[in-house]
């Protein structure tokens, strides 16, 4: 086994490593089976650990997200939320009022086209004030969601090319009480290549499609 971090090598089925420093790591593994010889390789992410949890049907997890950064401000109907991340999601909690909608933005409604820009750049990308390279439209509850990547050859055009991802959004706990829902959902870092600990977001929440 090399662990591509200029470590000694290891040997045996079955090894464990720690890894002093978060970024992508080549693993490479050199085997034989039945007598032929195989060489294997994969990335590996190593970053920080998340407090949140998609599975625990709850979002009190979220109260010990507390760097600044990590808040989301909301304006109209969009209350606001946080985000974390960590090798392989990008967490997002998300409230917003459905009041004055008509029924048209209840859980399993409402549009969202969640913006997000993964190089850390406003300077590439949709939008000069975004820089978003991919574009998420559709309903997380529901699993109806389309992915898009920016084609255009200026920040202001409106050029989004559709792309095909597989387990790409990972939906969580959601609540509904009154006119005010909730949800959480995990955006899949592999699924998009998003290698860089620092990017940007826009979410916008819409009555209809």
């Amino acid at each position: 086994w090399n662990f591509g971090d200029d470590t000694p090598n290891a040997s045996g089925d079955s090894v464990e490593h720690i890894y002093a420093v978060t970024g992508n790591y080549v693993i490479t593994m050199n085997g034989t089976v039945e007598g032929k010889s195989y060489t294997f390789h994969t990335v590996l992410r190593v970053d920080k650990p998340s407090v949140v949890s998609l599975t625990d049907d709850s979002f009190d997890d979220w109260d010990n997200v507390d760097y600044p950064d990590f808040q989301l401000g909301g304006q109209d109907n969009l209350l606001g939320g946080e985000v974390d991340y960590d090798a392989n999601y990008i967490y997002f909690f998300v409230e917003y009022s459905s009041a004055d909608a008509g029924g048209q933005a209840d859980l399993e409604t409402a549009v969202m086209d969640l913006y997000m820009d993964v190089d850390n750049s406003v300077a590439t990308g949709f939008s000069s004030s975004i820089g978003a390279e991919l574009l998420f439209e559709g309903n997380i509850p529901t699993e109806w969601f389309d992915y898009y990547q920016f084609t255009g050859a200026a920040q202001g055009d409106w050029s989004w090319d559709y792309i095909s991802r597989d387990n790409a959004i990972k939906l969580g706990h959601t609540e509904v009480n009154g006119d005010i829902i909730s949800l959480e959902f995990g955006v899949s870092r592999e699924a998009f290549g998003i290698n860089k600990d620092a990017f940007g977001l826009r979410m916008d929440i819409y009555y209809g499609d």
